[in-house]
């Protein structure tokens, strides 16, 4: 059975990394260093690599939890709930990096949609 655990988010998706369109429910977390690395890696001999680190405290994240899953990680229910029982690594250096405690989905979008205005990716 899929799960949130570690080898299972490595392992959910084995096409995570290799060119073509993302897939339908968006682009995956990737919760290790290693892990964006080695997608760089494979990405950049066909093309350009952006990172973006939505980098959302924790607290918020918790707030807008409609599902309640962080709740039931901290009281053990959800093993291995990153952020709670199991690490990320945050990017060091990410291409594009946005605080969304203050932003909201539009205004979010708008600064990804400049930053490719500005490096050249869009006319």
């Amino acid at each position: 059975m899929l799960g949130i655990s570690t080898p299972s988010r490595i392992s959910a998706n084995p096409d995570r990394g290799k060119p073509g369109p993302a897939p339908p429910h968006g682009a995956p977390i990737a919760s290790y260093t290693a892990t964006r690395r080695a997608v760089r890696e494979l990405i950049a001999e066909h093309g350009a690599f952006i990172e973006i680190h939505v980098a959302t405290p924790l607290e918020v994240c918790e707030a807008h939890d409609r599902k309640g899953l962080y709740e039931k990680a901290r009281k053990g229910l959800i093993p291995e709930f990153t952020g709670i029982s199991d690490p990320y690594e945050s990017p060091e250096h990410p291409e594009i990096r946005l605080d969304t405690t203050n932003l909201s989905p539009v205004e979010a979008a708008q600064e990804i949609f400049l930053f490719l205005l500005r490096e050249g990716y869009l006319d």
